[in-house]
C-alpha cells in the first residue's frame, strides 16, 4: 500500500512538517447533499504544548495543506488539492487528570462555512444558475468563489429575494430547491479546491467514467470479462474494494415515490393536485422510457403513507413544480453502494461518474455516481477512502438503461 501524510500550514506561518509525528489521523469529508467539504486533524499532544506551536491561532485563519509522500509517485496524489480553506473550530480534551496528554482536534473547511454575508438583496429576473454565479463571485463578503460547471435549469426567470439569511442559506433554500434540469433535481457543491459545481445527476451520469472499481475477479473467465469491461468504458482501473455494502430500496427512496401534492396558483387562483412520480433521465424522450420503474408499482403503492401530502403555497407555479421534482431526490438513491477502498485521488471528486464491475453479466455493472467521499489517513500514513455511490435508475436510452435494458424495469 502506498503511503503519504498531510500536514497543515496555518496563516502561512505555522508549518507542521516537523510535527507530523503529533498527527494521529486526518479525515476529509464531502457530499453532494451538504455541498461544502470539511475535515479535521487529531493531534496527540503528550506534553500538552502543541497549541503553543500555532502562530496567530484563530477561527477563520487560512489553512494550506502539503502532502509528504513515502514514494515518488506524483500521479498517486495529484488530485489531492485542498485549497483556500479556513479553521472552523479547535477542540482540546485532556486524556489524563494532570492536564497532559491532550487530544487536540483542528477542524477546517470551505470558507463559505464562515463568510455568512447577511445583507438583504433583490435579484432581477434571471436564470437560477446566473444568480448562483453572481452570489459566488460577489467579493463584498470578503472572498469570492468560482462556478466552474453549471447546467441550465428549467426555471422561469423571476425576482428572487435574499432576506435575513446567509449567502449559502439563500442559495440552498431558495435557489437550488426550486431548480431542476430535465425535470430532475440539481445539486450545488464545492470540490476540495473550492471550485463550485451546479449540476444534476442526469448530467453526471451522461459523462464518461473517470475511474473503475471491481468487486470480484475470482476466475480466469471473470478476469477476461473485467478486461473487456475496462476497454468498453475506457476507464482507469482501480484497486478492489476492501469491503462494501449494497442497499436496494432504502426507506428514503421508497418514501419519495409517487408523492401526493396540492399546489395553489396565486395568479390564477387555481389548485392543482395529483401524484408526482419520478422522472426518467433519458437521452431521447421519444423512447417513452418514462413509464418504466425499477420497482413494481403495486408494491410501491403499499409502502406509501397515504396521509403524506406535499402542500405548496405562496410560490410561483414553475417553482412549485421544481420543488416537487426535488422532493423525489431520494429516489436517485434507490440503488446505493457503500464502499471502503484504498485511497486513490481519482475517487476524491464527488459528482464524478464511476464505472463498477460487480461480476460477469451482473446487472450492477456500469455507471454509478459518487455522492459521498471520506478520506482517512492514519499516523503511519496508511490511507483509505469511504465512498457512497448511487445508480440513477432510469438514465440512458430505452435500448440500454442503467439496468442494461428496460426489460429489467417494471411498466406502469
Amino acid at each position: 500500500m502506498k503511503k503519504f501524510k498531510i500536514y497543515p500550514i496555518i496563516n502561512g506561518v505555522s508549518d507542521f512538517r516537523d510535527y507530523t509525528a503529533y498527527i494521529e489521523n486526518i479525515v476529509i469529508k464531502n457530499s453532494l447533499e451538504n455541498g461544502l467539504p470539511f475535515g479535521y486533524i487529531d493531534f496527540n499532544d503528550t506534553d500538552g504544548d502543541i497549541l503553543s506551536k500555532f502562530n496567530n491561532l484563530q477561527i477563520g485563519a487560512a489553512v494550506d495543506f502539503k502532502v509528504v509522500q513515502d514514494e515518488q509517485d506524483e500521479e498517486f496524489v495529484q488530485n489531492l488539492k485542498i485549497e483556500d480553506w479556513v479553521i472552523l473550530r479547535v477542540i482540546a480534551k485532556n486524556r489524563e487528570k494532570n492536564g497532559n496528554n491532550l487530544l487536540v482536534r483542528l477542524i477546517f473547511g470551505n470558507k463559505m462555512f464562515l463568510y455568512k454575508d447577511m445583507t438583504n438583496h433583490c435579484f432581477a429576473p434571471q436564470s437560477n444558475s446566473e444568480i448562483i454565479k453572481q452570489v459566488l463571485e460577489d467579493e463584498t463578503r470578503g472572498c469570492s468563489f468560482e462556478l466552474v460547471e453549471s447546467d441550465y435549469p428549467d426555471n422561469e426567470p423571476i425576482k428572487r429575494f435574499k432576506v435575513q439569511e446567509s449567502d449559502w442559506e439563500f442559495l440552498k433554500n431558495k435557489i437550488v430547491s426550486v431548480s431542476s434540469y430535465k425535470k430532475t433535481p440539481m445539486y450545488l457543491y464545492s470540490d476540495l479546491s473550492s471550485k463550485f459545481h451546479f449540476s444534476s445527476i442526469a448530467t453526471m451520469s451522461s459523462k464518461n467514467p473517470n475511474a473503475l472499481l471491481y468487486l470480484t475477479q475470482n476466475t480466469e473467465e471473470e478476469g477476461k470479462a473485467l478486461e473487456q469491461f475496462i476497454n468498453d468504458y475506457n476507464a482507469k482501473e482501480l484497486d478492489q474494494p476492501i469491503e462494501f455494502t449494497l442497499d436496494i430500496g432504502q426507506k428514503e427512496a421508497l418514501e419519495s415515490m409517487n408523492r401526493q401534492f396540492s399546489i395553489f396558483d396565486s395568479k390564477m387562483c387555481t389548485v392543482f393536485s395529483g401524484v408526482k412520480g419520478p422522472m426518467s433521465k433519458i437521452e431521447n424522450d421519444s423512447s417513452q422510457l418514462a413509464k418504466y420503474y425499477p420497482i413494481d408499482f403495486s408494491f410501491a403503492a403499499t409502502t406509501q403513507n397515504g396521509s403524506s401530502i406535499a402542500t405548496i403555497n405562496n410560490h410561483d407555479l414553475n417553482d412549485a413544480y421544481n420543488l416537487l421534482n426535488n422532493s423525489l431526490k431520494g429516489f436517485d438513491s434507490m440503488f446505493t453502494l457503500n464502499i471502503k477502498t484504498r485511497f486513490n485521488s481519482e475517487l476524491l471528486n464527488i459528482g464524478s461518474c464511476i464505472a463498477l464491475f460487480y461480476s460477469k453479466n451482473h446487472w450492477a455493472n456500469g455507471k454509478w455516481i459518487l455522492t459521498e467521499s471520506e478520506l482517512s489517513v492514519d499516523k503511519m500514513g496508511n490511507s483509505s477512502i469511504d465512498l457512497k455511490i448511487v445508480r440513477p435508475t432510469f438514465s440512458g436510452k430505452k435500448s440500454k438503461t442503467t439496468l442494461e435494458n428496460y426489460g429489467s424495469l417494471f411498466s406502469r
